[in-house]
């Protein structure tokens, strides 16, 4: 579902949109980087499992695109959000929650933010978000 009110960027032709997943869950994690993987124009830059690891991908790599769970083992997921947007105020996040009936999008996370999907719903609602 559409949350921000911003629509997608227009990238120029041939750029690649880097993106950074942080999951902690090891396998979760690895189908979300090899479905962001097989999407045309889309490339992973790092992957993180912990609030400290998504934080430091997310500065290093100032990513155009986070995909982001909202529990990790360390702490919360908007942890790693907020230094996302600090780094790139024109990125964009995409949520993917066990809990994202709960979520309720802080102000200052508003424009970032693309979608929030359910753990509970097929990948075809991630791709969709992928492809928009």
């Amino acid at each position: 579902m559409m949350v921000g009110e911003r629509p997608p960027a227009a990238e120029p032709a041939g750029r690649m949109i880097s993106c950074v997943i942080v999951e902690d869950q090891a396998m979760f994690l690895e189908m979300l980087s090899e479905m962001v993987a097989l999407r045309g124009g889309l490339r992973v830059v790092d992957q993180a499992r912990t609030v400290a690891a998504g934080r430091v991908a997310c500065t290093t790599h100032r990513p155009d695109l986070l995909i982001l769970d909202l529990a990790l083992t360390d702490g919360e997921g908007l942890d790693v959000a907020r230094t996302f947007v600090e780094a790139n105020p024109d990125g964009r996040v995409i949520v993917v929650s066990g809990n994202a009936s709960d979520f309720v999008c802080p102000a200052w996370l508003t424009p970032a933010l693309q979608a929030v999907i359910s753990k509970n719903e097929t990948f075809q609602a991630l791709r969709q978000e992928l492809d928009d």
